[in-house]
């Protein structure tokens, strides 16, 4: 048996997996062994629905320094307002998933509350899983 692959999620997942592994070894089964087979089926809108906590009505909204989520039709945008003012809009979908960003104010940084990524406030990959940056935004 094998775990592997917790990007940032050890501790917790990593105590997950070898409680699961020793239950496969003593018994053959483990009461968590579909919740964390790697072929289990999930929603194809999967935390799609807006999980950011970063949410504004409009850009005003957004103090200098600091970004914010809006919705533009169908369409959530994530902007980062710089220090001089001049707007950064991205697409607020992580590449990995598509769960919509949140602002970190602390670190300048856009954070998906589903599985950990971290993108740099121009939208570059700062810590996966995703791979992809996030995709710039016309406002």
């Amino acid at each position: 048996h094998i775990a592997t692959g917790f990007n940032a999620w050890g501790i917790s997942n990593g105590t997950a997996a070898g409680m699961m592994i020793a239950d496969l070894i003593s018994t053959g089964s483990s009461p968590w062994q579909q919740l964390f087979h790697p072929t289990r089926a999930y929603p194809k809108v999967f935390h799609k629905s807006g999980d950011s906590q970063s949410i504004v009505e409009k850009i005003e909204d957004i103090p200098r320094g600091e970004g914010g989520v809006i919705t533009k039709g169908e369409a959530k945008i994530a902007i980062w307002k710089d220090d001089s003012g001049r707007l950064h809009p991205l697409s607020a979908s992580c590449t990995h998933k598509g769960c919509t960003v949140t602002w970190n104010n602390a670190d300048r940084t856009w954070d998906c509350p589903c599985h950990g990524s971290i993108f740099a406030a121009r939208g570059s990959v700062i810590h996966g899983p995703a791979r992809e940056p996030l995709p710039p935004a016309k406002l």
